[in-house]
This record gives C-alpha cells, sequence and structure tokens, in this order.
C-alpha cells in the first residue's frame, strides 16, 4: 500500500524535484516564487486555510480557495484516473494530502493551486485490510507449534 501511494505522489509530482518550505528563496532580480509540493497530515481545519504537518517537519497554513482542484484518491490508486473531484470543505483533520502551489516568501505558507487528497478514513480501512491479508498469509505460532 505504502508503495502504491508513492507510485501516485510521484506521478502528480512529475519528473522535477519537490521545492520543499525553506527551500530555494526568489532571487534578488525579483523572480517568480518556487513552485512546491509538500505532503503531509492535516492537522488544523480553518476555513479555507487548513494547517499542513509535512512528512519533512514544518508545519505551513495553505491557503485553499473553492476555485482550486481538489481531488480524492483511494489509497491503492497508482495514478489518477481513480480520482474523484471534492471540494475544499470535503478535507478533513488526519487526511494526507500533497499540495501543490507557491510558498510565502516566508516559507510558512502557501498558496494552493491544486491538493489531492487520501482520506484519514481510506487510509485506515486501507491498513486494516492489509493487516487481514498479512496475518492469513503469514502462518502463526499457533499453526507452527503443530
Amino acid at each position: 500500500m505504502r508503495k502504491g501511494i508513492l507510485c501516485l505522489l510521484t506521478v502528480y509530482a512529475g519528473a522535477a524535484p519537490a521545492q520543499r518550505p525553506g527551500g530555494p528563496a526568489p532571487t534578488a532580480t525579483g523572480g517568480a516564487r518556487p513552485q512546491i509540493r509538500p505532503i503531509g497530515v492535516v492537522t488544523q481545519l480553518k476555513t479555507g486555510s487548513p494547517t499542513l504537518k509535512t512528512d519533512s517537519g514544518p508545519e505551513l497554513e495553505v491557503a485553499l480557495s473553492e476555485g482550486i482542484s481538489a481531488l480524492r484518491v483511494p489509497p491503492e490508486a497508482k495514478d489518477l484516473k481513480a480520482a474523484t473531484p471534492i471540494t475544499v470543505g470535503d478535507i478533513s483533520l488526519g487526511d494526507r494530502v500533497l499540495i501543490r502551489g507557491r510558498a510565502s516568501d516566508d516559507q510558512k505558507s502557501v498558496a494552493a493551486a491544486s491538493v489531492i487528497v487520501m482520506a484519514k478514513t481510506d487510509l485506515e480501512k486501507a491498513r486494516e485490510a492489509e493487516q487481514v491479508r498479512s496475518w492469513f498469509q503469514e502462518p502463526s505460532e499457533i499453526w507452527e507449534q503443530q
């Protein structure tokens, strides 16, 4: 399952390396801020501005407008073919998200251009199913003793 999540996020992120908060700053000549693609878990929800605890460490405040592209994908998806469009209001605490957008000058917030969401409930169900499968595939101590 983790391999599937990683594959999906890699496909979405594209071939370019993802920029993390704290990455390169805008150029002194006034160049545009770089696009970043932070991945993490939603830890706080405020209207139009959830907080994301990134896998790389820092927390980011995410500015979401109603017009952005938001997709929900199942945990077993390896691409975006199974994605379903959602609204910003469908994002919940504990959901895993991939944000694509531009970081603020202080690198503490990001204006999202698109969001891919894996719902916390879907991830929990997938983990439970994986545990059940592994339990039946691996011999238990009871069977080994006989």
